[in-house]
């Protein structure tokens, strides 16, 4: 239909619904008026034409029609997403409805309606409109805030949608901590995180509000789950709460420690309850039963609905960092165990519900088929299309790491008309996979192992599984008929059979002749017989008993060489040989008659085959056999990384395979190791379970080869002979990156690789990025990857750069500032009663103020890795700087290995101690709370490195706001012997403020305190502006006698402010009057300085301040300022337009003064008129004839060519307007 039809259509139906009077029939014909209006190709204009009649049902007196308009809302919402703004304000008005009905609709259109309207917000530009728009978001919000902070309790089910906007609206305002690549544009959908927000968002819209409204709607949850508004929930009222806020946590796992919090205070709140009640239910149970008075929870069920929600939690690849504190929450519930345990019980459980749930689905009635492209499409009106587009949780962070956002991008891409795509909807391509989705086992197991993201845990898992003696992982077995490979039930060769590698002819030559074969015993003497199944010949044979020939009447006989350097010979010659089978097929006209699965899985049986050769204890004995065998599989394996890596022949998927074949090599590696460990102590006799083995079995040492008795080829080794290989080949840096992520354990050789790599200039950058994500991803090496960098940010080596790199990284990519309390060291400025509401909550645990630990020898908390592990070394390191007999106000009582990383660092070649304190200074700029720290170490150092921190400050305090309250304090708390630290923080804060915030009033007053204190002028230049206007009076003096730059400082600060406390004509006074005959308050040099100065800056300011102040000057009683006529020649001079002003209004009162009493001002006044008479010649002939017979003929004398300007303004005057004795001098 084309949409002026549909126009028409629309019309006719809105009329037949306007003049209907029956409301079941008008309501009839405006649902067929929805379905027009919501077709797929109805184009949103046309449907924003007919809105306003749809929104003006807000107000019908009828509750159905108001019904209506709130369902309508909510599916214009869906369909027609850019409409969004304009039905905010319905939206509001229907929450606020009598009906319950329709304040239950309005809440459903509210939860899709945040995402979406947020991204239209985010397009605004015209300020009106953005302000507007934000305001009926607020009012809806405020409405939905009212429900919630209500409790509803009389209606659970709008508790439950207002959490469920809750949820949206906290979700949408935070960021992800996951990079999505979801097909569906974020203009359809909404927006789900802050990553979703248009590249180019208007200026008005910040971010960082969005951020702090989501932080504070978030803790209103928790306020009411802990402390409900009728004293106690509901089942449902806390099933809603408790899913809400863990829907939250689990997908922005910032957040999920407060939730944790919470529920661990609600768990102890119920249990208090529960042991309180006790006593009154036992008195109770003996009267008579009163009628309850609302449906409580009680602990069990508290217990219950937390065990539901911590399951889900567990489940989550997001919240990894929190699952000991999970499942410590779960033993308060009542569920003890293993955190492996508790995790695959939970995954499980999620699995068997999703697969129960399918089983309910194939078993219900038949769906529909799909509709054909070429029929129109429609609305899904009460189907499952529309179900699926409606559940605000398809985007779920998730659903879209496990693929599971599929469906539902594909019915948007049905509806709106979007390219289908074929790769799945989700996180970006990388290890974190879910299981369900992988096909090889080898990959699953990989994925199970990378998926523990503690040490610890992966340690467990690897000891379970070598104790079993599990050494390799494989696939289903490949059942071909015609293959001369038999393998068994594990995929594997049932035996070593020879005749695999042969062809067919050689083959049947040997049958024939095996003496003829390079494999018989005639030309490998000494050898043992092998049989075709692979098992050695019976002792009888071997010994000689039983026979003279030992070779089969039929089938291949092969024998084993009996000296070991033959027989790894051989050992070797045969795994070169399954090597080259992948390379021998792709080359063999066979490969085209096979398809893609059969031959993947031939290239999975060979490579298999491979690793079990060179990793497994029954085969490979000989270290050195082992370490050929690895070299040979790695020059394989790098040969096709090469190969893909070619721009014009390879792919990225190539890559990928070639460098899972070299991670399964490590994985086999560090399996095997850990199993020939076990097997060597269960030798010893000392038998141990599962969990005792694994608690002593000494990883580090095992693959690091730290005490090996014997020449074993280690893990270390391998990993060795891969670096060695990569640089050979000269593959780019990132593959390393990719490849040392996915490996099980990073070797330490690794960091001292990476560190080799930092310190030169062409691999640095690719070497600092390699590390930063072995810590983001891999927690075993989050320590090794933080020393690394602190050895290169206090590295002594000459090429500063390396320093200077890595400390941006760390202050870029690492270090994060929140939130955490300073701890009491880093408040030494303040008292104990002033700290504590700093310290706040932590204030009563020694762990947050006075010191904190690492519990685990090889894991660290990634949000005390970024926050405190950082603060705390660089803090150290700038103490250092300090004598050694340095006390300060407080210790630092930090880790362990925090304090044996700091010896370390010095047991190195260190950087010199100017250079320990960059680290420092650039963490000051995100949390300026260090800076009293750096004070007091200030207060603590020599002379010489004084002088450094004054000169280094400079490159912290510019990049903070002015704004920033902890440099009020450290003014405020200043001391004279910080004041020239302090003088050098407020002239960069004087220059940093320039033509942007100004500095807070406050600052006046501190400087005022201090300097009444030190009595250093230069102190007061700073805040100029901002001083009291006696205080400004009374140290005016003080300052004019600074040097010239500090005098144009201050009076710049006093021109550029808003509102200073003396305006420029006041100022020009006082310097006028520091000076007068008889009295000098300043030296005349200073304030002729002073005026100098002011004088140059009279582009900044109107000029006729200076007429204004030369008339006040001529008024005031008494002698003239000494400077007086100094600054009225400066006027004539440089401001022209001025000179009039002056020759007809101040020069005639001077002479009204008798300014020829005065020599100093006479002389100013003589030249004066020699530099008006040319501009100003009646002006000044009228001055002159007013002058006194004496003066005038001395006046006359001395400037004759005056005589003929002055008779000719006589001329021009009456004969009595003239004095007499000026006509008679001119006669």
């Amino acid at each position: 239909m084309q949409q002026q039809e549909l126009q028409l259509h629309v019309v006719e139906l809105l009329k037949l619904a306007t003049t209907e009077s029956d409301l079941a029939r008008r309501l009839q014909v405006l649902h067929q008026t929805e379905d027009l209006l919501l077709r797929a190709d109805t184009q949103a204009e046309t449907v924003g034409t007919y809105l306003d009649y749809f929104l003006n049902l807000q107000a019908d007196p009828h509750v159905s029609l108001r019904r209506y308009a709130a369902h309508f809302l909510d599916k214009c919402l869906l369909f027609k997403p850019s409409l969004a703004l304009r039905g905010v304000s319905a939206i509001t008005v229907l929450i606020n409805d009598t009906d319950a009905t329709v304040r239950e609709l309005a809440l459903k259109a509210a939860v899709k309606m945040h995402g979406r309207a947020l991204f239209l917000l985010a397009l605004e530009v015209e300020d009106a409109a953005f302000k507007h728009h934000q305001q009926c978001l607020h009012e809806m919000e405020v409405a939905v805030r009212a429900l919630l902070e209500s409790g509803c309790p009389d209606h659970p089910i709008h508790f439950h949608l207002a959490t469920r906007w809750a949820k949206a609206f906290i979700l949408a305002q935070t960021p992800s901590p996951l990079p999505t690549r979801i097909r569906v544009p974020s203009e359809l959908r909404g927006v789900s995180c802050l990553q979703d927000l248009p590249d180019k968002t208007t200026r008005w819209l910040d971010p960082n509000m969005l951020r702090d409204k989501a932080q504070d709607l978030l803790r209103m949850l928790i306020s009411l789950l802990q402390k409900p508004p009728n004293g106690s929930w509901s089942r449902m009222h806390l099933s809603s709460l408790l899913r809400c806020s863990s829907a939250v946590a689990r997908q922005r796992p910032l957040l999920l420690g407060a939730v944790i919090e919470a529920w661990s205070q609600l768990l102890g709140e119920a249990a208090r309850a529960a042991a309180t009640a006790a006593p009154a239910a036992k008195a109770a149970a003996a009267s008579p039963p009163k009628p309850s008075g609302g449906n409580h929870v009680d602990l069990a069920e508290t217990k219950q609905l937390l065990d539901s929600e911590i399951q889900y939690l567990l489940t989550s690849s997001l919240t990894v960092e929190h699952h000991v504190k999970l499942v410590e929450l779960l033993r308060l519930v009542g569920v003890a165990g293993p955190l492996e345990d508790l995790t695959t019980q939970a995954k499980y459980q999620q699995i068997c519900e999703a697969m129960e749930q399918y089983a309910a689905e194939l078993n219900g009635e038949p769906k529909a088929k799909r509709a054909r492209k070429t029929k129109a499409k429609r609305v899904w009106a009460m189907s499952e299309g529309i179900a699926v587009l409606e559940d605000d949780g398809a985007f779920d962070a998730d659903a879209l790491l496990s693929g599971e956002a599929e469906v539902t991008c594909r019915h948007f891409e049905d509806y709106f008309g979007l390219p289908s795509q074929r790769e799945p909807a989700g996180h970006v391509s990388g290890p974190a996979l879910l299981a369900s989705r992988m096909v090889n086992s080898v990959d699953m197991a990989r994925l199970a192992l990378n998926s523990l993201n503690s040490l610890p845990q992966k340690r467990s898992l690897h000891r379970d599984r070598a104790s079993e003696r599990i050494v390799a992982f494989s696939e289903p077995p490949v059942r071909d008929p015609q293959s001369r490979v038999k393998v068994n039930g594990a995929g594997m060769p049932e035996s070593l059979d020879l005749s695999v590698f042969l062809s067919e002819a050689d083959a049947t030559s040997i049958v024939r002749d095996p003496r003829n074969s390079l494999l018989s015993s005639a030309y490998l003497p000494g050898m043992l017989p092998l049989q075709r199944s692979g098992v050695l010949a019976s002792k009888d044979a071997q010994i000689g008993r039983g026979g003279g020939n030992h070779h089969p009447t039929a089938g291949l006989a092969a024998a084993v060489p009996l000296d070991a350097p033959r027989r790894d010979l051989l050992q070797l010659r045969i795994f070169s040989e399954v090597l080259e089978a992948q390379r021998r097929m792709d080359k063999s006209l066979m490969c085209v008659s096979f398809s893609e699965g059969q031959v993947a899985s031939f290239d999975r049986v060979c490579r298999q085959v491979a690793i079990h050769m060179a990793m497994s204890t029954k085969v490979v004995a000989s270290p050195m056999l082992q370490r050929k065998m690895c070299e040979a599989f790695m020059v394989n394996a790098f040969d096709a990384l090469k190969r893909s890596l070619d721009s014009k022949t390879g792919s990225t998927a190539e890559s990928g395979a070639a460098l899972g074949k070299l991670v399964e090599l490590f994985y086999a590696k560090f399996v095997t190791d850990i199993a020939r460990w076990q097997e060597a102590s269960d030798r010893t006799g000392k038998t141990l379970g599962a969990a005792a083995t694994a608690a002593k079995t000494p990883l580090n040492e095992i693959l690091e080869g730290v005490h090996k008795s014997r020449a074993v080829f280690t893990y270390a080794e391998l990993f060795q002979l891969f670096v060695d290989e990569f640089t050979r080949r000269d593959i780019p840096r990132r593959e390393l990156r990719t490849f040392l992520n996915e490996i099980p354990v990073v070797p330490l050789s690794a960091f001292t690789m990476l560190e080799k790599q930092c310190q030169q200039l062409v691999s640095r950058k690719m070497a600092l990025l390699t590390v930063l994500s072995l810590i983001e991803n891999k927690p075993s090496c989050r320590w090794h990857g933080l020393h690394l960098l602190f050895r290169l940010a206090y590295s002594g080596c000459e090429d500063k750069d390396v320093r200077f790199d890595t400390i941006r990284l760390i202050i870029n990519k690492i270090y994060s500032n929140g939130p955490h309390a300073p701890m009491r060291w880093q408040l030494p400025h303040l008292n104990d009663e002033e700290a504590a509401p700093l310290l706040g909550a932590a204030a009563t645990t020694e762990d947050e103020t006075s010191g904190w630990e690492i519990p685990d020898e090889d894991y660290v908390d990634l949000q005390k890795l970024r926050g405190r592990c950082v603060e705390d070394v660089a803090t150290l390191m700038l103490r250092s700087i300090a004598p050694v007999s340095a006390k300060y106000a407080f210790p630092m009582n930090v880790p362990l290995r925090v304090e044996q990383l700091r010896g370390e660092l010095f047991k190195t070649a260190i950087c010199s101690p100017k250079d320990r304190v960059w680290l420092y200074l650039a963490l000051c700029i995100k949390r300026p709370v260090l800076l009293h720290e750096l004070v007091e170490t200030f207060t603590k150092c020599d002379v010489e490195m004084k002088e450094h921190l004054i000169n280094s400050i400079e490159e912290a305090i510019k990049h903070i706001p002015a704004s920033e309250p902890e440099l009020l304090t450290l003014v405020e708390k200043a001391v004279p012997e910080t004041e020239r630290l302090v003088l050098k923080v407020l002239n960069i804060l004087m220059q940093t403020s320039q033509g942007k915030e100004a500095l807070a009033p406050a600052y006046g007053k501190a400087v005022t305190d201090l300097y009444g204190i030190t009595k250093n002028p230069e102190l007061l230049v700073p805040v100029f502006d901002l001083l009291e206007r006696q205080n400004l009076l009374d140290f005016l003096p003080a300052v004019l006698e600074l040097g010239a730059d500090k005098v144009t400082d201050a009076f710049r600060q006093l021109i550029r402010s808003r509102a200073p406390p003396l305006s420029i004509t006041e100022l020009l006074t006082e310097l006028h009057h520091m000076n007068s005959p008889g009295e000098d308050i300043v030296p005349v040099q200073c304030s002729m300085q002073a005026l100098n100065i002011l004088f140059g800056m009279r582009d900044q300011f109107d000029p006729k301040v200076y007429g204004i102040v030369i008339q006040a000057l001529v008024e005031e009683p008494g002698r003239m300022p000494t400077l007086f006529m100094r600054t009225i020649i400066q006027v004539v001079k440089d401001l022209p337009r001025l000179s009039d002003f002056v020759v007809m209004e101040i020069l005639p009162r001077l002479v009204r003064q008798e300014v020829w009493g005065d020599e100093t001002l006479w002389r100013g006044f003589m030249i004066v008129l020699q530099h008006t008479f040319a501009s100003q010649p009646g002006g000044a002939a009228r001055v002159l004839a007013m002058l006194p017979m004496s003066q005038l003929e001395d006046v006359l004398v001395t400037h004759p060519d005056w005589k003929a300007q002055l008779r000719e303004f006589i001329a021009r005057q009456p004969a009595g307007a003239t004095p007499p004795h000026v006509r008679q001098l001119l006669q």
